[in-house]
């Protein structure tokens, strides 16, 4: 797979970052429908959703700036910048399984009837 879809003008277009798009957007379509068959509103599964995309996306820089900590010693700003790369798997998979039993505990929702 190529790292670098394509740049268009300053905007450059990740293999990494549109899969992640992709799948989420997948994502939404297919609880929204799910939550149609189940007596859980749309709109909480679209609200899970984007609580545990964000925390998932904010997890996993966490994870990946741990593991690298001595590459941002000297640039603190660094940390922030995830568009120059640098994510984990399981840091997101974190962020995500602690934003949804937050969210389905404040919601008063099962969190495996919600997940």
């Amino acid at each position: 797979m190529y790292p670098t879809i394509a740049k268009i003008g300053p905007l450059t277009i990740h293999a990494y970052g549109l899969m992640m798009a992709i799948g989420a957007m997948f994502g939404v379509w297919l609880i929204t429908r799910i939550a149609r068959r189940t007596s859980i509103a749309s709109e909480t599964m679209i609200d899970f959703a984007v609580a545990t995309i964000i925390a998932g996306i904010v997890f996993a820089r966490i994870g990946y700036v741990l593991l690298h900590w001595s590459e941002y010693t000297g640039d603190h700003m660094g940390v922030v910048r995830i568009w120059d790369g640098g994510l984990t798997f399981y840091g997101g998979l974190l962020g995500g399984l602690i934003a949804g039993s937050i969210f389905a505990s404040r919601k008063a929702i099962p969190f495996l009837r919600i997940a």
